[in-house]
């Protein structure tokens, strides 16, 4: 069947979650929308760059280690920013030259470019076409970092190129942290305001165990989490919280797992049953030989011998081992003969053997009888036979019952605690990477969600204490009209309350110029 493992030596790498019953891989370099875990931070970064590609006259330049999940951040960013700009996303190449920007942006914006002419003039002509679009233009670019040094500073001459009431043109560059320093190389003093970085941050250890835990259940994992605090801190030591790191190191230790499997005859559910069937005969073995040596010992396992009458010559008894005594035998052939057939009438022929009387002399000779009185004739001795009782042991016989196999305890589900919603922290100031407001842990379906609940204030200033904050408020006379918000060691001034990005991002405009020079931006808050 197509949904089956082949029948391989060995687990098979490619689709080893199968042997797991898995729907899909779990630790996939190339994940599905359903696996996708955010940290919690990222959706500020998000909002704040969405913000930026609307309303601002910026590159926004989002940086981060390889396999920190760059790509990721950017398809979500273009998810978000939706049909409300038309989007491109291109590979960074490093044959991507100038010429070859301007034949990209007149194929996908349906913008004007002639072959051969000059770069300058035809990067006007078509920043010119774009001013006229219904649509703002957005071009992403992911591993910027590849990109020649004449592309990047054509992108910058676009945006420097434009005015605050036109920028029809916005471009995302998403690469490793070495295209901060060529940019910043390239600037001006007069051009620092023209890009703005954002910067993503490795996974701590509570986000690693939310990461883990996310993509096994996403994958269909029905067992307990074979997961453990030791295997979880170990593999965060050794990825240092890289999302793609993270997904090598957890792949390695299933497969490791599954190779124990094999190995252990656990492989199939027949194999498991034919050893606790062995088992279990085993223990019903050793309590039937228990049982057999009770039943010895109860019984008392010497050997019986069987009931003989006792023999009382002379009203002494006889037994049958011990000597005839000497005044028995020195009596009368007759008397003897007599003595014997009573005793072989009692005694079971079977068992004793028949006794010949020897030939009696015909007379005795009187010396004899004289001299020996044990020989004159006597009364004939009486036979007298003593029953002996027959007691019988009760021998208790053991009841043994076949071993209960242990089932194995059910899987139980892991309650999700939904974390608390984080304040934003980033300012919307050129040249400040945006940085992890903080490490609490966020829920996989929670840090999943679309970021459409809530609503939205103005952001006016970031400050470091209470008296700074205060001071600003009365000097644009905002008494009554803004609330401040303590969050991880900075003091928050918020205004207003709207029910979208785009209602906040107008009232924006009637600003005073003093507050317009703090850099005010709308955020998402909660409740």
């Amino acid at each position: 069947m197509a949904d089956q493992p082949a029948q391989i030596e060995g687990p098979d790498i490619t689709n080893y979650w199968q042997y797991f019953s898995l729907e899909r891989d779990p630790f996939a370099m190339t994940a599905e929308e359903v696996l996708i875990y955010l940290p919690s931070y990222w959706e500020e970064m998000l909002d704040l760059a969405q913000y930026l590609v609307n309303y601002k006259n910026q590159i926004v330049v989002v940086t981060g280690d390889s396999g920190s999940g760059k790509s990721v951040f950017g398809d979500l960013l273009i998810a978000q920013i939706g049909e409300g700009a038309h989007t491109v996303k291109v590979p960074g190449e490093p044959n991507l030259t100038v010429q070859r920007l301007v034949e990209f942006l007149g194929d996908v914006f349906m913008l004007p470019w002639k072959p051969g002419g000059a770069i300058e003039a035809t990067l006007d002509e078509q920043l010119q076409a774009m001013q006229h679009k219904e649509k703002s233009c957005v071009l992403l670019i992911d591993n910027a970092h590849l990109l020649p040094a004449e592309t990047l500073e054509a992108l910058l001459y676009l945006v420097g190129q434009q005015s605050d009431n036109q920028m029809r043109f916005h471009a995302v560059l998403v690469g490793e942290p070495n295209v901060v320093s060529t940019l910043q190389r390239m600037l001006e003093p007069a051009e620092e305001g023209l890009v703005h970085f954002l910067s993503l941050e490795p996974l701590s250890l509570e986000e690693l165990q939310q990461y883990l835990s996310h993509r096994l259940n996403a994958a269909g994992w029905q067992n307990d989490n074979p997961m453990s605090e030791e295997i979880v801190a170990r593999i965060f030591r050794l990825s240092e919280g890289n999302p793609a790191r993270i997904n090598r190191i957890a792949r390695r230790f299933l497969l490791d797992m599954l190779n124990e499997q094999e190995n252990g005859l656990e492989k199939s559910p027949s194999k498991k049953l034919l050893t606790r069937l062995l088992g279990a005969g085993l223990i019903v073995a050793i309590l039937a030989v228990l049982g057999i040596w009770a039943w010895r010992m109860s019984n008392n396992t010497s050997p019986q011998t069987p009931d003989r009458p006792v023999i009382s010559v002379n009203g002494q008894a006889l037994s049958h081992d011990a000597a005839v005594p000497n005044a028995a035998l020195n009596q009368p052939a007759a008397t003897v003969a007599q003595n014997t057939a009573a005793a072989a009438a009692v005694v079971p022929q079977a068992n004793v053997p028949a006794l010949t009387a020897p030939a009696a002399p015909s007379s005795p000779t009187p010396a004899a009888t004289a001299t020996n009185p044990a020989l004159q004739p006597t009364a004939t001795p009486q036979l007298t036979r003593v029953p002996v009782e027959n007691t019988s042991a009760t021998v208790s016989q053991a009841v043994v019952s076949p071993a209960a196999s242990v089932a194995a305890p059910a899987p139980a589900e892991k309650a999700v605690e939904k974390p608390v919603a984080k304040q934003a922290k980033t300012k919307p100031v050129s040249h400040v990477t945006a940085k992890k407001v903080s490490t609490k842990t966020t829920s996989a379906s929670h840090a999943a969600s679309s970021t459409k609940t809530g609503g939205y204030s103005i952001q006016l200033v970031g400050l470091t204490d209470a008296q700074s904050a205060q001071n600003f408020i009365q000097q644009n006379h905002l008494q009554g009209k803004v609330r401040i918000v303590k969050s991880n060691g900075k003091v928050l001034v918020y205004y207003g309350k709207y029910s979208s990005m785009n209602a906040a991002s107008q009232d924006i405009t009637n600003f005073t110029p003093a507050m317009m020079q703090a850099g005010p931006w709308p955020v998402k808050v909660k409740g």
